[in-house]
C-alpha cells in the first residue's frame, strides 16, 4: 500500500475494528512514535507517546486484515491506495530506464517518461510503448 499524504496540526486519531484485527502487531511494530503497542493479547492505542499518532498512515498500509483507520491531519482510509503486484513493479535490474513515472496502464504496469519516449515496466521486462 502506499499512502497520499497527511496534513495539519491535530494529532491523528488511530481507531482499531476489534471485531477484525488479528492482533498480528504489524501496526504496533511500524508505529515510529510508539502510540501503537501489543499487549496482554489486544493492540493498545496511547496518544500521549510522544507528540501523539502523527497520521502517517503506516499502520493502516501494513495491516494485513485492514482492521486500522487513521483520521485526522487530514487523513483518512480512503488516502491508502493499492501498489501493482509485487510481479508488476520495477526491479533494480531495470535500472538504465529513468525517466518520471507518468502512469500505471490497465495490466498495473508503470509507465515511465524516459526521454520522448513512455515506457512501459514490468519485473524483469522494459518494452518502448509509444514516442510522444
Amino acid at each position: 500500500m502506499g499512502i497520499i499524504g497527511s496534513f495539519g496540526d491535530a494529532a491523528g486519531n488511530p481507531v482499531i475494528e476489534r471485531a477484525t484485527c488479528t492482533v498480528c502487531g504489524a501496526c504496533a511494530t511500524i508505529c515510529p512514535v510508539e502510540v501503537l503497542s501489543r499487549s496482554d493479547g489486544e493492540i493498545r492505542i496511547d496518544p500521549s507517546k510522544g507528540f501523539g499518532c502523527i497520521a502517517c498512515g503506516q499502520c493502516m498500509m501494513v495491516c494485513p486484515s485492514d482492521s486500522i483507520a487513521v483520521t485526522g491531519r487530514k487523513l483518512g482510509p480512503g488516502d491508502v491506495i493499492a501498489l501493482p503486484a509485487p510481479t508488476l513493479r520495477a526491479t533494480f535490474d531495470q535500472g538504465e530506464v529513468t525517466g518520471v513515472a507518468e502512469d500505471i496502464d490497465e495490466t498495473g504496469a508503470l509507465l515511465v517518461r524516459s526521454g520522448a519516449r513512455l515506457v512501459r515496466v514490468v519485473a524483469g521486462d522494459v518494452t518502448a510503448v509509444r514516442a510522444r
